[in-house]
């Protein structure tokens, strides 16, 4: 791996290597999402997803630090920033529903 030191190792094979893992999905949509959002000019709602994202981070990791889960709590911060960012792009862009479903049909609706 990157380290020759048994609890680096020890670290790195456990439950830090899934949650690190994992993160690379919502990463990836949510930059996906903020970069379509802004290419269309939707971006309006932006600075309120990202208000309600760092809300979230700051608010897990306060909580996971005094339960002291060290380096994990930082990972499920930035679980709850991407998490944030992806709900808040499904509830308040309109150019995400257009892109998923077709520009008909949500003009339907």
């Amino acid at each position: 791996v990157l380290a020759r030191d048994a609890e680096v190792r020890s670290i790195l094979s456990g439950s830090l290597f899934v949650m690190s893992a994992l993160s690379h999905i919502p990463s990836a949509l949510a930059v996906v999402l903020d970069g379509c959002v802004i290419a269309t000019g939707g971006a309006a709602y932006m600075p309120r997803i990202f208000a309600l994202a760092v809300s979230a981070c700051v608010m897990t990791l306060t909580l996971t630090a005094k339960a002291g889960l060290g380096l994990n709590g930082i990972w499920l911060g930035l679980h709850a920033f991407m998490f944030v960012r992806l709900i808040a792009h499904g509830v308040w862009s309109k150019t995400v529903w257009e892109l998923l479903l077709g520009k008909q049909e949500t003009e339907a609706k």
